[in-house]
C-alpha cells in the first residue's frame, strides 16, 4: 500500500477541515467542498499496481473538481479512470455532462477542467494510467474524455467485473504479480473504449492485442472458407498480411498454424456431437474449410492420436444404421 487516509483518525469536527485540506490538496490537488458537515466520513487507500496505482475511495456526498489555475501545478503525465463501484456521481468535462451510476467508468484527463458531485453511498475505484497505455487513442481523445462507458455494455461489465475483484483483493496481491493483471485490465480498457467509439469519425489506432483479437474472430467467422487467406484477414483489419504474421508469431505460432488447428478443433466438436452421426466424415471436414479430404484425416490424427472415424465412435456408442463414412477415414 501506497497511502491510506481515513477521517477516523481525526475528531468529527476536525473531519471536513481534514478532508479538504489534506485528502483534497495532498493527495488530488483539487478542490472540495462538503455541504452536510455534520458527522462527515471518507477514507481512501492507494496501491502500486503495476507501473500504475489505485485508488479506493468511499466518503460521505461532497463536491469536488480542479480549476484551469491547479493544472500546472501538478504532473499531469497520466490519466485517470474512475471507475463508479457504487452510489451515483454527477460528472463534467470535456463540455460532456453526465451522471455516472453503479458499474459506469469514465476516463478523467488531469489537464482539462472538470468538477463532480459524489452522491449517497458513493464508491470510487481510480486507476492511474500512463499517458502511454491510452498511446492508441491518442487521435480519438476528443471523443473519449468524458464520455462514460456504461456497465451494461459488453466492454463495461468486464471492465467493471475485474476493478471491483481488483479493489476487494488488492491489499493481499504480492506486488509482483499485479503487473500482469494491471497490463490486462489497462489493455481492457482501452477496447472497451473502442469499442464504444466505433462509429466515431476518427480513426483509432488499435493495439497489438485489438488487432490480432479481431484478426482471430475474423478467422473464425469464416473458418468454413477453404479459400481464406492472409491477404483477406488484413484487408478486413487493416494491416499487412506480414504484421499479421507477426502478430501470431508473437504467439508462437504462425497464422497458419492457428487456422488449422481452429479448424481442427471444429470438426472434433462436431464429431463428438451425436446429431452429426448422419453427416460424411468428408462433410464435417468440408465445412470446417479442409478442401482435401486425406490431409483432413492425417492432421486430424496427428493431432487426436485417432482417425476421425474412430474418434466420433469412441464418443458416440454406436453408429446410426446407413452413416454415411469415408473409408480413408475410417
Amino acid at each position: 500500500m501506497i497511502a491510506s487516509f481515513t477521517t477516523d483518525a481525526v475528531r468529527r469536527s476536525q473531519r471536513v477541515e481534514f478532508w479538504r485540506r489534506f485528502v483534497c490538496n495532498h493527495v488530488a490537488d483539487i478542490d472540495c467542498r462538503v455541504d452536510r458537515q455534520a458527522d462527515f466520513q471518507g477514507v481512501i487507500h492507494t496501491y502500486a499496481f503495476g507501473r500504475m496505482s489505485l485508488s479506493t475511495l468511499a466518503a460521505d456526498p461532497h463536491w469536488v473538481g480542479r480549476a484551469r489555475d491547479r493544472i500546472n501545478r501538478v504532473r499531469n503525465d497520466y490519466f485517470l479512470v474512475i471507475f463508479q463501484m457504487g452510489g451515483s456521481a454527477e460528472y463534467s468535462q470535456n463540455m460532456q455532462d453526465s451522471i455516472l451510476r453503479e458499474g459506469d467508468f469514465v476516463l478523467y484527463e488531469p489537464r482539462l477542467p472538470y468538477e463532480m458531485t459524489l452522491g449517497d453511498g458513493f464508491e470510487h475505484v481510480t486507476l492511474r494510467l500512463p499517458r502511454s497505455a491510452l498511446r492508441s487513442l491518442s487521435n480519438s481523445l476528443a471523443d473519449v474524455v468524458g464520455k462514460p462507458v456504461r456497465a451494461g455494455t459488453f466492454g463495461g461489465e468486464l471492465v467493471g467485473r475485474l476493478l471491483t475483484a481488483t479493489a476487494r483483493r488488492i491489499p493481499g496481491l504480492p506486488p509482483r504479480t499485479t503487473y500482469v493483471y494491471a497490463e490486462s485490465i489497462a489493455d481492457l480498457i482501452v477496447h472497451a473504449i473502442a469499442q464504444e467509439l466505433a462509429n466515431c469519425p476518427r480513426q483509432l489506432r488499435p493495439t497489438k492485442g485489438y488487432t490480432l483479437a479481431l484478426a482471430k474472430q475474423f478467422i473464425l467467422d469464416n473458418l468454413h472458407r477453404d479459400d481464406l487467406s492472409l491477404k483477406m484477414i488484413s484487408d478486413r483489419v487493416g494491416v499487412s498480411a506480414r504484421q499479421i504474421n507477426r502478430l501470431f508469431r508473437a504467439e508462437g505460432i504462425s497464422a497458419g498454424q492457428w487456422i488449422k488447428g481452429m479448424r481442427l478443433e471444429r470438426c472434433a466438436a462436431t464429431l463428438v456431437d451425436s446429431e452429426s452421426m448422419p453427416v460424411a466424415l468428408s462433410q464435417v471436414a468440408f465445412d470446417a474449410g479442409f478442401s482435401d479430404i486425406s490431409h483432413f484425416c492425417r492432421d486430424f490424427k496427428r493431432r487426436y492420436g485417432l482417425s476421425p472415424g474412430r474418434y466420433r465412435r469412441k464418443f458416440n456408442s454406436a453408429a446410426e444404421p446407413g452413416q454415411p463414412t469415408q473409408k480413408r477415414c475410417q
